[in-house]
């Protein structure tokens, strides 16, 4: 009987590595994400880099919250085993649960600074 417990402990450990792994890609992506829109454009190819960078991170929001919910599945699995999830590791989890709002802040903040700055780009070509 230990012998099953302890394939069922490093099949749970190894699956607790992969859930803080994934955490960390997408919380470098939602920093990533952040710092790719908190770019004011002060010419036309940052203006186009940052329209570019808004559709591309709503897109990638929809694809990482997905992703945030699948770890969420992993940490539900191994909560009804018993496995001791290290606290610091969940609350990485819970972090990532509230970046979507903070991106969506930045996308917003980012559509007024395109919205502005094409005023500004087709009043001079006038």
């Amino acid at each position: 009987m230990t012998r099953v417990n302890e394939l069922i402990n490093s099949i749970l450990q190894k699956v607790s590595d992969m859930c803080v792994d994934n955490a960390l890609r997408i919380a470098d992506l939602y920093t990533e994400m952040s710092k790719s829109l908190s770019v004011f454009p002060k010419d036309e190819k940052a203006w186009v880099l940052l329209k570019y960078h808004v559709s591309e991170n709503e897109n990638n929001l929809i694809k990482t919250k997905n992703e945030v919910k699948a770890i969420l599945r992993f940490l539900n699995l191994m909560e009804d085993w018993s496995f001791d999830f290290p606290e610091d590791k969940a609350l990485l989890y819970w972090e990532l649960y509230s970046r979507p709002t903070e991106i969506l802040y930045n996308i917003n903040e980012a559509n007024r600074s395109i919205n502005s700055q094409e005023e500004k780009f087709t009043h001079n070509l006038d």
